[in-house]
């Protein structure tokens, strides 16, 4: 394999990209497949593949589940070259949650995700966040093991701060949930009002004790 593309060959790239842009999936899928044999380290090729697919999937509702299969076989593709790399195993795990709605496959993958990663913040906050889909097979307590950690690291974030009280006002940790709101109010930046609204709402559910 040649160590570098030619510039036909990056022409042809940035062709790919702008007819990803103008949605032209098939065609910028057709590319990508044509250049895959000029790179010693496909990776990022099989990346962009799978999203192609991925959107494709959202688009063409006919075809959604034979697409949603190929955007998963592309991005396992990578993941076979770079099995610890964690964000691939994050974007997996997304892929199984909207294109396929396999969430215990989705909370495989987000748990991996942790434990390849288990200091870095934004993998923490990605598959954390996975836990308020409604249909989540993640486990409370081990998310808040994880928000736990993710407060420790970005500690002025306020968006982690409100995620992990509206987890403690779930496990019945009343005031613990509280401390985390009064971070996340209290923050530099404003909290977002769908935010507030959350908070509010499980405020009135609260009974009195």
């Amino acid at each position: 394999m040649a160590p570098h593309m030619s510039s036909h060959r990056l022409q042809e790239l940035l062709r790919a990209n702008k007819l990803r842009a103008k949605r032209d999936y098939h065609k910028a899928i057709a590319i990508y497949m044509g250049l895959l044999q000029d790179i010693q380290d496909p990776t990022m090729m099989y990346l962009a593949i799978a999203s192609c697919y991925s959107d494709l999937a959202f688009t063409d509702l006919e075809k959604s589940t034979e697409y949603a299969r190929q955007a998963i076989a592309w991005l396992q593709r990578a993941l076979d070259r770079r099995p610890d790399d964690a964000r691939l195993h994050l974007r997996l795990a997304g892929y199984f949650e909207v294109l396929v709605f396999d969430f215990e496959q989705s909370a495989r993958e987000f748990r991996l995700a942790v434990t390849l990663a288990p200091y870095d913040d934004d993998v923490l906050a990605t598959a954390g966040y996975g836990y308020f889909h409604p249909d989540t097979e993640l486990a409370r307590e081990e998310v808040i093991t994880w928000y736990e950690r993710l407060v420790e690291i970005a500690p002025y974030n306020e968006k982690h701060h409100l995620h992990l009280g509206v987890l403690y006002e779930e496990a019945g940790r009343r005031t613990d949930a509280e401390k985390e709101w009064s971070k996340a109010l209290l923050g530099q930046q404003s909290v977002k009002d769908a935010d507030l609204e959350w908070v509010e709402h499980l405020l009135s559910k609260r009974k009195p004790s």
